[in-house]
């Protein structure tokens, strides 16, 4: 990637991260595309492991649920942990205990 201006560097990571997803879709491959970010990410420099984790904080906030996941499991892979009071949640192990909604049983 090589640039290191931040929104360039960001609208990178998301031509890449949609370039990967095509790709796995077209050979079926559930787990290419996270392959491909992970690869991607080792190769980043100091610099660029700083801007890629910018962009992985705000994938992790992602309404949609498979940019969300992408970004969990690089940020879980590589130790990071996101410097925000939303993501205490996430690191204390909490959301592993939540509580979940049961699903409601009609009553006949």
């Amino acid at each position: 990637m090589g640039d290191t201006n931040p929104a360039h560097f960001r609208e990178e990571m998301e031509t890449y991260r949609r370039a990967a997803k095509e790709e796995a879709n077209a050979l079926k491959d559930t787990h290419l595309a996270l392959e491909r970010l992970r690869t991607l990410y080792q190769k980043f420099d100091a610099e660029e492991r700083t801007m890629a984790e910018q962009v992985l904080a705000e994938w992790a906030l992602s309404e949609d649920e498979n940019v969300r996941f992408d970004a969990l499991a690089l940020i879980d892979d590589s130790g990071y942990q996101l410097q925000h009071p939303c993501y205490d949640f996430y690191w204390n192990g909490s959301h592993r205990a939540a509580p979940r909604a049961r699903p409601m049983r009609s009553r006949r």
